[in-house]
C-alpha cells in the first residue's frame, strides 16, 4: 500500500511538471480593451464615450487623440515587439476623408522614443491595424498613441511580446 502511494504522488508530481511547463518558444500575448485608452488631453474627457461602445469612440465632430497604456512583460527584451493588433471602428460618413491612425511607440525608461511605427485606415468598418517596433529599452515600455474622426474607436488592443 505504501509503495503504491509512492508511485501514485511520483506520478502526479510528473504530471504536473509536464503540465505546468512552458514551450521552448514561448510568446507572451497580453489583451486589452480599447477602454484601456484615455483622452490624449485630459480636459477633453466629455468628447470620448468608453462605457457603451466596448471601447473608447470619440463622440465629437472632429478628430482627437488618444493614448493607450501597454503592458510590458519581459522587460529584458531588446528586440520590441512581435505585433501588436489593434482593433478599430470607422464610420466612413462622419469621418469624411479623415484616417484612423495608430502609431506604436518603443520607448526608453527615460521617454526618449527608440522605435515607432504607424498604420492607418481610411475605410468604413472594423479593422485590424498591425503594428511592430523592432526595438526596446532595459526596462522601456510601449506606447500606442491614435487619432480619431468623429465616431471612430478604438475596440482591442493584442501586444505579443516575445519572452
Amino acid at each position: 500500500m505504501k509503495k503504491t502511494t509512492h508511485l501514485l504522488c511520483a506520478s502526479l508530481v510528473v504530471a504536473a511538471s509536464s503540465a505546468f511547463s512552458t514551450p521552448s518558444l514561448a510568446v507572451d500575448i497580453i489583451t486589452l480593451p480599447g477602454s484601456i485608452c484615455q483622452p490624449e488631453i485630459g480636459a477633453q474627457q466629455g468628447f470620448f464615450d468608453n462605457t457603451v461602445t466596448n471601447g473608447i469612440q470619440n463622440i465629437s465632430t472632429v478628430t482627437r487623440f488618444v493614448t493607450c497604456p501597454l503592458v510590458r512583460d519581459n522587460h529584458n527584451n531588446l528586440n520590441g515587439t512581435d505585433n501588436v493588433l489593434v482593433v478599430v471602428n470607422r464610420d466612413g460618413v462622419a469621418a469624411g476623408n479623415t484616417p484612423v491612425i495608430c502609431t506604436l511607440y518603443s520607448k526608453t525608461v527615460s521617454g526618449g522614443t527608440l522605435a515607432a511605427n504607424s498604420a492607418q485606415f481610411l475605410g468604413a468598418g472594423a479593422t485590424t491595424l498591425a503594428l511592430d517596433v523592432n526595438a526596446s529599452a532595459l526596462n522601456g515600455y510601449y506606447a500606442l498613441r491614435c487619432s480619431l474622426p468623429p465616431k471612430a474607436r478604438v475596440i482591442d488592443i493584442v501586444v505579443n511580446e516575445p519572452l
